[in-house]
């Protein structure tokens, strides 16, 4: 593998690495008390997954944290965005 190949790789590494430990500190601050200030009717939540290639989420995950950003938030702004919220 050649230095500029193994750079980059580096470089995704310790993005993808930050994102998950951003994404770990955020996870703390969701709590149940919290999370009934948020939303004004307790909601059960639940969870949204979908596959996508593990180089795209890496890239994803890395463009996030470099913006300060969490995938959470980015996909929540973009359903809202795309199909507004339920009445």
């Amino acid at each position: 593998m050649n230095k500029e190949k193994q750079g980059t790789y580096k470089d995704i590494f310790i993005t993808t690495k930050q994102a998950i430990e951003n994404e770990s500190s955020n996870l703390e601050s969701v709590k149940p008390s919290n999370l009934e200030s948020v939303n004004n009717e307790t909601e059960k939540l639940v969870n949204l997954g979908v596959k996508i290639p593990a180089r795209d989420r890496n890239y994803w995950n890395g463009k996030a944290a470099a913006a300060g950003l969490s995938m959470k938030s980015i996909i929540i702004e973009s359903l809202t965005e795309k199909l507004g919220k339920p009445e």
